[in-house]
């Protein structure tokens, strides 16, 4: 009699054992699923290009160094068998770029803005010369982005700064930039905006909820800084970016990257600020 009841307490508890065990999973896997999908971190550019000697032949082992302006910091690499250099996943911002060969000229390219998700290509042409002779060239080609074919544009910190904005929401500015369009406010009700559930900003603010190429309106993705910033319902932001934090932000339309796979309409790349040398703050109110 005992071992039966033995058995039999045996099979009750193995029953709830797996019964809780299941049910776990059952519960892992939602979350699971609800979780967004990890993407490749792309709100950082990069430089890159060739360097040629005055009859135009590529140049192997020239130095190549990047300097950030505001911080100092200072890249150093060499050009390779076909005379291209790189430097990726560098932070938007204002750097200049050196190059030295034994002699030759040392050419400087100063001032160059490098913004979010910038592929920004700079060709240099040593002349002849000492290395202490330093040639400065102050009035760059426009760097153009030959290695993609997406459309975007760029809002900068003085953009953001300045235009009024009516409730501190940053989501007014998407339609600066070409191929947005607005659509109307009581749509976004259905996606908890204006109700006060799940607002990405102040309450009573203007939100924009925009349409990127004649896309649908929730078909966007948010980044901050190389994070997923997208709602899981509503495909808007979670984290509402503060104002005086974002350095810039970048909306990207016609995408051909695989890390963009995921949205039919446009990616939203938001760059908050970093640090400098000197000291420097904002209050608000």
């Amino acid at each position: 009699m005992r071992e039966g009841c033995c058995a039999q307490h045996w099979g009750l508890g193995r029953r709830r054992w797996l019964a809780i065990a299941g049910f776990a999973l059952f519960c892992g896997g939602i979350l699971f699923g609800n979780c967004p999908v990890l993407q490749a971190q792309n709100t950082t550019g990069s430089f890159n290009g060739h360097v040629y000697d005055a009859n135009g032949s590529v140049m192997v082992d020239a130095k190549v160094a990047l300097q950030d302006i505001q911080t100092g910091l200072t890249w150093n690499t060499t050009t390779h068998s076909e005379g291209l250099y790189g430097f990726p996943l560098i932070k938007p911002g204002t750097y200049q770029l050196t190059v030295t060969a034994a002699g030759f000229e040392t050419a400087v390219k100063p001032n160059l803005v490098l913004d979010v998700n910038q592929i920004a290509m700079q060709d240099f042409t040593l002349k002849i010369g000492a290395a202490t002779q330093t040639v400065t060239v102050s009035a760059s080609s426009q760097m153009l982005e030959s290695s993609t074919a997406d459309l975007g544009a760029v809002v900068d910190e003085r953009t953001v700064g300045n235009l009024p904005l009516n409730g501190r929401s940053f989501s007014a500015l998407l339609t600066l930039t070409p191929g947005e369009n607005p659509v109307n406010y009581s749509q976004n009700s259905g996606a908890g905006y204006g109700t006060g559930f799940g607002s990405p900003g102040i309450p009573g603010s203007t939100y924009v909820f925009p349409s990127t190429q004649g896309q649908w309106n929730r078909e966007n993705l948010y980044y901050l800084d190389g994070i997923i910033n997208t709602a899981s319902f509503g495909s808007s932001y979670d984290v509402p970016p503060i104002i005086d934090a974002i350095q810039e932000f970048k909306l990207q339309s016609h995408e051909d990257q695989a890390e963009y796979g995921g949205v039919l309409g446009g990616v939203v790349n938001v760059v908050t600020k970093s640090g400098t040398n000197t000291y420097h703050g904002a209050l608000w109110e």
